[in-house]
């Protein structure tokens, strides 16, 4: 399951943020690196927010509460 959703992530990254070389990006990418900044971060929870059917909880809906892309990943499977 864990792979379905790294799967799942990778697809709405690339969908959200432009330019992004998923052949470059890791679970461990910081998302600063990759190009992601708070706005974009907005607009990535909220496709994460449909596609698994799960809501962040407010005080976490900000880039600076995620350094990586495994702590998205991380939180998603908590939910």
């Amino acid at each position: 399951m864990l792979f379905d959703t790294e799967k799942r992530l990778m697809e709405i990254l690339k969908e959200q943020v432009e330019d992004i070389d998923e052949s470059e990006v890791t679970m461990d990418s910081k998302l600063t690196d990759i190009g992601i900044n708070s706005l974009s971060f907005i607009k990535i929870a909220v496709a994460i927010e449909k596609e698994f059917n799960m809501q962040f909880e407010v005080e976490n809906l900000s880039v600076e509460n995620f350094e990586t892309l495994k702590n998205i990943l991380e939180y998603i499977e908590k939910k």
